[in-house]
């Protein structure tokens, strides 16, 4: 009876503890640091559950609240609160199967090594990562070094101040704010932010892969910079910094990449890959402001692009990705399929999809296979689809 007593004692305190996290208020889209309840916790204060594990670095113990610092703790609190909403959306919108059959994943937070896929690591002093997240496959592990298998992981890096001027050398204007601003987004859908350091700052390409990696899709790095707050700041006036752990759609973006990941590997990126994982990104925050205020920055939305680009197939690189172009194509979906058709059917047609699709054969085949499949009018609704591709862009 005593037993019983405690245990009940110990669920209403779990269930009633909320902590500091990162979450979006309304329809804006900065981020607001408020009290959440996280009642998935299998232990009160510990950053565990059945589906997450939230660990610093290389460590395998979860994070605990009752001893963590304050940065660390709302790290841990904002990954587990959204990779939660990330894996319900999953399972009650999309059905997916594989989300379903997950074991649980570990959350690796202010990790700096490069992953290696025999030895789960590279060393700590090969080229530490900052300022981005990753979305880490699983290893068999490599048995004669003792290193054991490892699941599926997420690995948010530590964010890290880079002064421009270690970038811009001895030319002053690219030091300065409005400079490498100007430059940047000029040039934001036709290169990655790696190749834009190198190509534009002259610096070497070591230093700039381990300062700076592109997270993924530049809709969200264009997101992140636009809705800059005193948690996430992508440019300040002399500085680049990014805390990826704090932005909910980064979050999302990296879940969705292991929600995928039974069609499209985890091995590298693809323009293809990422648009789909920021698709489902701005499903899951449920704010289309995602998608409608950052149109102008959208060379599929982008009518009002300060610089258009059309399709070229030179994006189908992966240094020259377009992968905000596959966002704003499949976000257009919903003005033939309808807001609750578009995501089951974005899913559908992923299924059709692998890592080395391109955007002109393969994607576009996809939507025309995943209509034929599941569309209520058939051939009606895919000339609807392909009429408004083709009067957004002529690719």
């Amino acid at each position: 009876m005593v037993f019983f007593k405690y245990l009940f004692i110990l669920i209403s305190l779990n269930s009633f503890a909320s902590y500091d996290a990162v979450v979006r208020v309304g329809k804006s889209l900065k981020g607001k640091v408020r009290k959440v309840e996280l009642p998935q916790m299998m232990t009160s204060g510990v950053f565990e559950s059945l589906d997450f594990k939230i660990v610093e670095g290389k460590n395998e113990n979860p994070i605990n609240a009752k001893d963590c610092r304050y940065d660390l703790c709302l790290k841990a609190a904002t990954t587990f609160y959204h990779l939660h909403l990330a894996k319900k959306y999953f399972l009650d919108v999309v059905k997916s199967e594989n989300v379903a059959n997950l074991k649980q994943i570990t959350i690796r937070l202010d990790i700096k090594n490069k992953h290696h896929k025999l030895g789960h690591y590279a060393h700590d002093n090969n080229e530490p990562q900052f300022n981005n997240a990753k979305s880490i496959p699983p290893g068999k592990g490599y048995a004669p070094k003792g290193i054991t298998p490892w699941n599926q992981e997420i690995w948010f890096r530590p964010s890290k101040k880079i002064h421009l001027n270690e970038l811009a050398g001895d030319d002053i204007e690219m030091a300065e704010y409005s400079g490498v601003l100007k430059r940047f987004r000029r040039q934001l859908h036709m290169q990655n932010l790696n190749k834009f350091f190198v190509n534009t700052l002259r610096v070497a390409e070591g230093t700039a892969s381990s300062n700076i990696r592109l997270l993924g899709a530049s809709l969200i790095l264009e997101l992140s910079y636009q809705n800059i707050d005193g948690l996430n700041k992508l440019f300040s006036r002399k500085w680049y910094q990014l805390e990826t752990a704090l932005v909910p759609e980064i979050i999302y973006h990296e879940f969705a990449h292991i929600a995928l990941s039974d069609r499209m590997e985890l091995t590298h990126s693809s323009s293809v890959n990422e648009g789909v994982a920021d698709y489902f990104a701005g499903q899951i925050a449920q704010n289309d402001e995602l998608a409608t205020n950052i149109k102008k920055y959208n060379t599929f939305n982008g009518k009002k692009a300060k610089n258009k680009k059309l399709y070229r197939l030179q994006f189908e690189q992966t240094g020259y990705a377009n992968t905000d172009f596959v966002f704003g194509l499949l976000w257009s979906l919903e003005s033939v399929l309808g807001d609750k058709v578009t995501p089951g059917f974005v899913y559908e047609m992923s299924e059709m999809l692998t890592t080395q699709s391109n955007i002109r054969q393969d994607l576009l085949q996809a939507i025309e296979d995943t209509c034929d499949k599941v569309c209520e009018n058939g051939w009606i609704d895919n000339i609807a689809i392909k009429k408004m591709i083709h009067m957004k862009r002529n690719i």
